[in-house]
């Protein structure tokens, strides 16, 4: 009986901790929602450096370097991102360790919504849910071969300065992963809350590194109904989940009560 009641008040006690976490994702998406309808939304041709509180929304087209070729895939875009990673046993130091030991980043494309157009730094389309993975191919093995890798003819046609080296690895590897990304031209892009630098490429929108900055696929207007959609559901669950854990964990405590008295 007492061993029954300590598991359901333990059950409680971890169901509050899963319910505070709901809580903090919902209070989370709503700060999301806040900034998203509280930024106005310009034409790219109104966009000033020194502003924070802008947003915009268009189609991506090619940036300074035309249209691209994603040299390992070979599929058309106007971004690509490759890199090669490497997860090895650092040995004493205990627990298994993944670097990038390689990379390659092509150049920005642009954002255009018919009154002029901006460039985007890459590190807004890094994100998993903004651009395509076309590329994800794992080797095992202390050290990188690219003559056994599908896509080594694309090393060879890589222009010298961008070949570098492929790495070899720590004496202590143990897996190599070759990923490629890529997002297309024509599709479309909201960016709230972003900078605007002004580079050597042109007026280029860079990621904000003091507070959030949002970039996402969906128009605003269906980007605000999604944020403001996910936000109840998660403070619903929050709460029903806390309620319920609560029951749970007075009515273990009352039971482990009763049973050693």
């Amino acid at each position: 009986m007492v061993k029954f009641a300590m598991l359901l008040a333990s059950g409680g006690f971890i169901g509050l901790i899963v319910a505070t976490l709901f809580l903090s994702f919902a209070m989370d998406t709503w700060r999301r929602y806040r900034l998203v309808l509280r930024t106005p939304l310009l034409p790219t041709a109104q966009w000033r450096t020194g502003s924070s509180r802008q947003a915009a929304q268009g189609h991506l087209a090619p940036g300074p370097a035309g249209p691209l070729i994603a040299p390992f895939s070979g599929e058309p875009c106007v971004w690509y991102y490759t890199e090669l990673r490497e997860t090895f046993d650092p040995g004493e130091q205990g627990g298994r360790t993944t670097r990038v030991i390689w990379k390659l980043t092509s150049a920005p494309p642009a954002l255009q919504d018919g009154t002029g157009s901006l460039l985007l730094d890459s590190a807004l389309l890094r994100d998993a849910e903004l651009s395509h993975s076309v590329i994800d191919h794992t080797e095992t093995g202390s050290s990188w071969n690219w003559r056994s890798c599908p896509y080594h003819a694309a090393w060879a046609d890589l222009p010298p300065q961008v070949q570098g080296p492929p790495g070899r690895g720590s004496r202590n590897s143990e897996e190599f992963n070759l990923t490629e990304r890529l997002v297309r031209e024509g599709e479309g892009l909201t960016i709230v809350a972003a900078t605007l630098t002004i580079t050597s490429l042109g007026p280029t929108v860079t990621k904000r590194r003091l507070a959030r900055t949002i970039v996402h696929r969906m128009p605003r207007r269906l980007l605000l109904a999604d944020l403001k959609s996910t936000t109840q559901q998660e403070r619903r669950d929050g709460v029903h989940i806390g309620l319920a854990s609560a029951v749970f964990l007075a009515v273990g405590l009352v039971l482990a009560y009763l049973a050693e008295h």
